[in-house]
């Protein structure tokens, strides 16, 4: 008795002075992790000197783990033709010539960048203790304060070393480059601003497409069945670069000491405005989901029930900028829509044992899958998903049982490319406008993996979805129902307009060349 009442007087009195833990600063605090404060564990923890030899083990470690993310490295070998490990393998060379720290940190960074899948990236996360799906290839102890204080340094030295470049956001568009957003060239006193879509014909003398591969060796064109439509940059040093660009339909040399990309303040999803319009005149539904938010989908629901009385004739969900978030978002969102329940399979194929599959689905169902247009030593899969998934209507909903056209560009990823490819799925989602190139699958969480050295984290997803995989280039579940191929003015108009304003439904009937081809494939269909 004696010890509770001690506690309460001197215990209970200190929790409550003790600093409270700010949320703008603070990570995510999770199951068996702490709340931590990066400024503080910068302070307390720098990153040590690490050696050649610990260089060296820290990228055979890294290659070694991506060598486990098949079947998505041979997936993706086999449907470009590019091979990635391999490719990772030659920049170990690099590390010859790396005299600090952050060097080492940026190779391993840009190397990411081979994935081309939103999920993989470096970064402190909380959810630390998903390291263990790589306890085999990395000597793994559970992160420390210290693991996470190096890794804070980390980001802060990516963060300084892109300093060091001037960035020029270029769209590769049928062959050729263009700025994807209004850049301001600088030249001594002068500055020129460049409108968005200008086209970029040379840098320093050399074609545009050679510079590119020139200056960043990882950004790789992959190019398969159909023509891709991606975003990319130049990276320019700092100094001077000659610039031949076709600006206002004419031909004009700059010399740039340096630039700026003038990205609108819209670009941040949060910045994204959703919205629910009701169009009269072809008693259609207009829904604009930019992010995959609960709380956005909550207000969207409550927009849609105005409109329950109104006839409609189909349904357009619009997420195209959409990078992602929570599926739940996408599953309430269908919920509120349909009348009948929607179900479609989910067969998720994974090696190695995945570690959160087991975690979150048991190994109930488990079987071995062959793919035979992969090489013979690696058609051999673990199933750990293999059912059917049911999106049943909500208790308020509207009723309807058409078809639900889903707008998608090549920016979606993550959760909306999951959504979208719900049409390789089922006969009530359909999708109009541009392939991605990247994966979606339909797996739970991304694992996170950590370098036994330099302890840098990483997050990789690994886990595809293998439903109606005929084919290397099915395991993308990107093509469009109805691909649409815009026109030069439809992305000056869509890049350069404010989306924090909404979208303005006059001039999607004018200059949305993917909501007008919409338009015409209900009219056909509804026939």
């Amino acid at each position: 008795m004696k010890k509770i009442i001690i506690f309460f007087y001197i215990c209970i009195p200190l929790i409550a002075t003790a600093r409270k833990p700010d949320f703008s600063k603070a990570w995510w605090k999770q199951k068996g992790c702490l709340v931590f404060y990066p400024e503080d564990l910068r302070q307390q923890y720098q990153i040590p000197v690490f050696s050649k030899k610990q260089m060296y083990k820290d990228f055979d470690a890294f290659v070694k783990i991506m060598k486990h993310c098949n079947p998505q490295y041979e997936v993706r070998k086999q449907a470009t033709g590019y091979d990635m490990i391999e490719n990772i393998r030659v920049t170990r060379s690099h590390i010859d010539t790396i005299t600090n720290i952050t060097s080492f940190v940026n190779l391993l960074n840009d190397i990411m960048f081979l994935s081309k899948d939103e999920h993989c990236y470096s970064d402190p996360i909380a959810l630390l203790y998903f390291c263990e799906d790589y306890r085999n290839d990395t000597r793994f102890l559970k992160p420390s304060n210290r693991d996470l204080g190096w890794n804070f340094h980390y980001r802060k030295l990516r963060h300084q070393l892109n300093k060091n470049y001037n960035y020029l956001y270029v769209k590769y568009i049928k062959g050729n480059y263009y700025t994807l957003f209004p850049v301001t060239v600088y030249h001594g006193n002068d500055s020129t601003l460049l409108h968005a879509m200008s086209k970029m014909i040379a840098i320093n003398d050399l074609p545009a497409s050679s510079f590119s591969r020139a200056d960043n060796p990882y950004a790789k064109k992959y190019d398969f069945e159909h023509e891709t439509y991606y975003t990319d940059y130049f990276r320019f040093l700092k100094g001077k670069k000659r610039l031949l660009i076709e600006h206002d339909g004419r031909e004009k040399m700059l010399v740039c000491d340096s630039l700026k990309t003038n990205i609108p303040s819209w670009d941040m999803p949060g910045n994204r405005k959703h919205e629910v319009h009701y169009l009269d005149n072809d008693s259609l539904l207009y829904i604009r989901l930019p992010h995959m938010n609960i709380s956005m989908v909550r207000d969207i629901k409550d927009s849609i029930f105005v409109f329950k009385n109104k006839p409609v004739k189909a349904v357009i969900v619009d997420i195209r900028g959409n990078e992602g978030g929570n599926d739940d978002a996408w599953h309430q969102l269908v919920s509120s829509l349909s009348g009948t329940t929607l179900s479609f399979p989910i067969i998720s194929v994974s090696t190695p044992d995945y570690y959160m599959v087991k975690k979150r689905f048991g190994c109930k169902g488990k079987r071995e899958v062959t793919f035979p247009f992969l090489h013979e030593t690696r058609k051999y899969y673990k199933l750990y998903m293999d059912s059917t998934f049911c999106i049943s209507p909500d208790t308020i909903n509207l009723n309807y049982n058409g078809i639900i056209y889903v707008l998608i560009d090549e920016d979606i990823a993550s959760s909306a490319g999951v959504f979208a490819s719900l049409s390789t799925k089922t006969n009530r989602v359909k999708t109009v406008g541009m392939p991605t190139g990247q994966l979606h699958g339909a797996g739970p969480t991304p694992s996170f993996f950590m370098l036994p050295e330099s302890r840098l984290l990483f997050q990789i997803d690994l886990v595809l979805d293998a439903v109606n995989v005929h084919s290397a280039i099915d395991f993308y579940h990107d093509k469009p129902t109805y691909p649409v191929k815009p026109s030069l003015n439809y992305y000056k108009w869509y890049y350069t307009r404010d989306h924090t304003r909404g979208m303005n439904i006059e001039e999607m009937y004018e200059k949305d060349d993917v909501f007008r081809e919409t338009l015409k494939i209900i009219k056909n269909e509804s026939r």
